[in-house]
Formats: structure tokens, sequence, C-alpha cells
């Protein structure tokens, strides 16, 4: 039966594995016969340290390491006067160089793994033997993994950015930095990575740093774009910065913020966070454009609906998804009660006749003339998510749950290829009722 199985039908196999984080089963896979060994090798060796969850297991993957690429003498002399002791292979009988497939390098992950395998042997000294380790075997990685393409960095040992040139990570296509690393890092990416699609930076202490601005103007092919923090004010990106995206396809940021932008011209999908949409947040969003946008995400505050109806009418008619966070647990829900639904329905109904999936606030009293204009002019709606931000009292609410659906779906004229749902939320002081379209 294996040997039946053509080489693409084994990929389809292996990616489902993958997928599943089935790394036993892989392994297992690797057993059968060479040809599925071939196949099923680069799976199991894409993410190598993700996957040690156990001790021995880590002391094993160290042993192959080593094998392959064993420490200088001086380092294992090292190891040896705090008491911990290396096993070798030989390496001579392996068929392959397992690291040339390894893909993913996550720097948590990894100094996990290195923790696993100075605990594995009893040490006295094992903060110790887990520094020696850790930069011995980071060194071997970046020496030898020549086809890394997403990389996660936390922080980097001095020693470590003194000594590497990081030349083998010219093929990196996505780049991921928590914590904000030393800028000098930056300095040595410029020069070898220049083919970087996707970058993700986490941080609470955002530098606006000349490195970085000179990561981003070197990137031939950068598509994507993340900037999160979890401050409570938002950061502004300098206008440098800024200028370094415009020609990107996806831009998600959590309390963040680029300035002196008039156009982004590719931009497809734009998603927002912001713990306060301050009056600059509100200026910015009246000067842009976004002519392709398909998609338009707004979690926890957003700017006045009148600006937003204003943008969504530049994205001349591509915008499919539309999603504005109904209610927040940081403010109380009244805030919205002033906002003016009607224009960003009115909006959404001439400007978006591609949009598929909508989730927004309306009031239930006011705007139902304005919601029938929109389920007729938005033919390939799929999904309708409205949330009444009108206070009602809990007793109507709750006697009257099921008749205030009915109503909507006679009002409406929604007809039987549609399902409607409602949902409550109970507040001390207001109901929120949320009503749910989707096309069966």
């Amino acid at each position: 039966m294996t040997s039946e199985l053509n080489y693409d039908c084994l990929q389809n196999i292996f990616k489902i594995f993958e997928y599943n984080n089935d790394q036993d089963i892989l392994f297992k896979c690797i057993l059968v016969n060479r040809s599925w060994c071939e196949s099923a090798m680069p799976y199991l060796w894409k993410d190598p340290f993700s996957i040690v969850r156990k001790r021995e297991n880590s002391r094993k993957l160290l042993t192959t390491i080593i094998s392959m690429f064993p420490f200088d003498k001086i380092i294992e002399e090292k190891l040896k006067l705090y008491e911990y002791e290396l096993i070798h292979l030989n390496y001579k009988q392996s068929f392959y160089n397992y690291l040339n497939f390894c893909r993913i390098f996550k720097f948590a992950e990894f100094y996990g793994f290195v923790d696993k395998c100075a605990h594995a042997v009893t040490s006295k000294n094992v903060g110790k033997v887990s520094s020696i380790l850790y930069i011995s075997i980071y060194k071997i990685i970046f020496e030898n993994c020549t086809e890394i393409r997403k990389i996660r960095i936390s922080s980097l040992p001095k020693i470590i950015i003194k000594n590497q040139n990081f030349n083998n990570l010219s093929n990196l296509q996505e780049l991921e930095i928590c914590n904000f690393t030393t800028v000098k890092f930056f300095e040595k990416l410029v020069h070898v990575c220049k083919k970087i699609k996707k970058i993700r930076i986490i941080t609470n202490a955002f530098n606006n740093s000349k490195e970085l601005v000179n990561l981003f103007k070197v990137q031939q092919n950068l598509k994507i774009i993340h900037f999160l923090n979890d401050l409570n004010q938002c950061q502004i990106i300098t206008e440098e910065l800024s200028t370094q995206i415009l020609l990107i396809e996806e831009l998600i940021m959590k309390n963040f913020m680029f300035v002196q932008i008039k156009t982004l011209s590719n931009l497809k999908r734009l998603e927002f966070t912001f713990t306060l949409c301050s009056p600059q947040i509100v200026a910015t969003f009246r000067n842009v454009t976004c002519p392709l946008l398909e998609v338009l995400k707004f979690h926890r505050d957003f700017p006045p609906l009148n600006v937003l109806a204003e943008f969504i009418e530049k994205t001349e008619g591509h915008l499919q998804c539309f999603y504005l966070e109904s209610y927040s647990s940081m403010y109380p829900y009244p805030i919205y009660q002033n906002s003016d639904t009607q224009v960003l329905l009115r909006s959404i109904a001439k400007s978006c006749p591609k949009i598929k999936s909508l989730t927004t606030i309306f009031k239930l009293t006011e705007d139902l003339s304005f919601l029938k204009y929109l389920l007729s002019s938005c033919n390939e709606l799929e999904s309708l998510t409205l949330t009444n931000i009108e206070p009602i009292r809990n007793d109507e609410i709750i006697d009257d749950c099921e008749t205030i659906s009915k109503k909507l779906e006679k009002q409406l004229r929604i007809d039987g290829n549609w399902n409607v749902k409602h949902e409550m939320i109970e507040y001390t002081l207001y109901t929120l009722y949320r009503f749910f379209i989707e096309k069966a």
C-alpha cells in the first residue's frame, strides 16, 4: 500500500500531520521506507524546538545536533567541570543534515529547549550549564541553518550579535520581534535580509530607530506589517518609518498609528485596536485613502461614525468585510448612544456592493429603513451582525426577545435563505441585544 502513494499524496498527508502538530506520527512515518522518510523529514524538522516538551526528548535532540556539529574541546571541558556529560552518535550513519530542513526559529521555544537540556542531567550548576549550551547551540544553528524562513526574536545576547553576521538569514521571509532587541541586530540584518514579506513588532518599548527604518527600506517584497503593544496610550510611528509602509497589503496595529500618509494604494487588510481613539487618530482617518481595501476591522474604540463613513466611501467598492466591535468592557455602553449610525449604514449600502461580512452597531427604533436599503443594495452579503445601542428595559427585552427577532425578519424582508439568531448580554444598567443574520 505504501509504495502506491506518490510524492504529492505523501506531501498532502504530512501537511495534515504538521498542521495538527502530530510529531509522533511524523516520526513513525520516516521509519516506513526511504520514500516516506525523504518526504516526511522536512516536516519533522521544520520547527524542531517547538515540539520538545520533555527533558528526555530535549536531550535526544541535543545529541542529534552535536553529533552533526560537535562542540569544540574547550566547551566540552567546561561542561564536564559542571558535571554535564555530552552524548555523541556516529553521524556518518545518518542520511541527512537535519538542520538543513529547519525553516522556523523561535527564541522562546529555543531557550525552553536549552533549559530542559540543562535540567536533564543532574547538576549543581544548571544556570552555568544552560548559559554554555545556549551560546554554543545558538552558534551552531545560525551557522548551519541556511534555509530559515521565519524567526521570532525576543532578545539576543550581546556576544551573539557581536560574533554573528547572520548571513544564513538571507532567505528570511517572516520576522517577529518581541520586547525590541538591540538596534545592532537591525544593523546586521539590513545587509543580509532583503526578502522579508512579513514583519511583526510586539513591544511595550517601541524605538523609532534609524536602523529599523533602514531594515524596512531595503525590503523588496514586504507585504504585511503588524505593530502591536499593550500600552494604554497610542504610539505614533514617525513619518520616516510611515513612508516605508506605503505599498504593503496588510496592516494590523494595536495602539499604534501612522502619520503623514495620504494613500495606501495596495492595502487590502486594515485592522486597529485602540484603547482610546485620539483626535490625532481621527485626523489621520480623515486624510488617508485605501482604494483597494477589502477588510476593515476596529477593536475596542473607533473613530466617529461619520469619519468612518467618509473613509469607507473612499475604498472604491472593494470592501468585503467590515467589523466594528460593538461594545467594550472598559467603557460604559451609553457612550455610543449619540453615534450617527444611519450615516454609517447609508455609506456601506452605497459604497460597498461586494461586502460579504458586516458587524456593526445600530439603533433598533431608528435604523430599520436604512437596514432594508443595505440588504437590498448589498447582494453578496452573507453574514450580518448588529448590536442595538439603544437602552431597553430588561423586562421588555426579556419578555419580547423572540418577538423582536420576528419583527426584524419581517421588516427587513429576510427570506428563507437566511438564518436569524439573537443574543442578549446583560449589564447592570443596559441589556445589549445582538442580532445575527447568516445565509443558510
